[in-house]
């Protein structure tokens, strides 16, 4: 649970910061035509929906983005591991993380 709990706070984090990077740098807030009186045309869902929906999206989306992370998190870690053990051999080796067995010095029946 713990792993899917953190790749689901690192995709969240990346999603709210690729979120604002474009609303506020990129001023995509607005994706229609904006008019003098009205004001903007074609905001984007989830913030035109009324009441508590827009809320309730979030959450809807919250829910299938960690269950996606909790089927997938065996894979990240497997595979992250692999890569760590290629790409930086003398710092798993320090960490102590070794694909070997420790050697024993009694015999197993």
């Amino acid at each position: 649970m713990l792993r899917a709990f953190t790749i689901f706070l690192v995709g969240l984090i990346v999603v709210l910061g690729f979120r604002a990077f474009s609303r506020d740098v990129l001023r995509l807030s607005c994706v229609g035509p904006v008019l003098p009186i009205w004001g903007c045309l074609a905001e984007p869902l989830p913030d035109t929906l009324p009441g508590n929906l827009g809320l309730f999206w979030y959450l809807f989306l919250a829910g299938v983005g960690f269950a996606a992370c909790y089927i997938v998190r065996d894979i990240v870690y497997v595979v992250g591991g692999m890569a760590a053990r290629r790409l930086f051999p003398k710092l798993v080796a320090a960490a102590g993380a070794s694909s070997e067995p420790p050697k024993r010095t009694y015999r197993i029946r």
